[in-house]
């Protein structure tokens, strides 16, 4: 018995065939047809809309504490790569100095918010892999690359786990499984598990304020 470990990288597109009356175990090769990169891209609209709609009462308030508490700007911009390659302006709300506001819009993601903008323009997506830097780049092998196939995500698979306790080997093998197996299902998962995540933020902080 054979246990290969592409089976979870792969997944549907791993079968055996027989060839010369051997059996071979054959992956095809991912297919990103033009109607789903429509199916997300319509996703990311509808969906990404609707957030914005229902946020923007508390991106507001956000923006005028950071005005009126902070010590830089309302917005950061910092340059990331994306879809196919190309560079493009990841924003993100500013800094307040590590007060207390600044450590729970940090724990319950609020900083991020302000890319569903860049998911509405099309630089971004909901769903998808992390932005690396441009340094980070520079070093990237031909596997790596392939992460650029897909516009990067406010959130993933990768974003499901603590930062500092996932490998980067095991990361960038999310963000291949996640890229190679696409779906609409997949992504409503992904959202919920990210929501339900945030609420257990949401409830820790309740705790620890008490």
């Amino acid at each position: 018995m054979v246990a290969p470990g592409l089976t979870d990288l792969g997944g549907p597109r791993i079968n055996t065939r027989p060839v010369a009356v051997l059996p071979l175990i054959h992956v095809e090769t991912p297919r990103f047809e033009v109607g789903k990169r429509f199916t997300k891209r319509a996703f990311d609209l509808v969906i990404g809309g609707l957030l914005l709609l229902v946020l923007s009462p508390v991106m507001a308030v956000t923006a005028l504490s950071i005005r009126l508490v902070g010590i830089g700007p309302v917005l950061t911009r910092e340059q990331r790569i994306g879809s196919g390659g190309r560079p493009f302006t990841l924003l993100g709300f500013g800094s307040v100095d590590a007060r207390r506001p600044g450590a729970r819009r940090r724990r319950f993601g609020l900083d991020e918010v302000p890319q569903l903008f860049s998911v509405l323009t099309g630089t971004m997506s909901l769903v998808g892999p992390r932005a690396p830097l441009e340094d980070e780049v520079t070093g990237f092998n031909s596997l790596e690359h392939r992460r650029f196939l897909m516009k990067p995500g406010m959130t993933g698979l990768g974003e499901l786990y603590e930062h500092s306790t996932l490998p980067w080997e095991e990361r960038l093998r999310l963000d291949m499984y996640y890229i190679e197996n696409w779906s609409i299902v997949g992504d409503v998962i992904i959202l919920w598990r990210t929501a339900r995540a945030a609420r257990r933020r949401t409830r820790r902080g309740r705790i620890r304020a008490r």
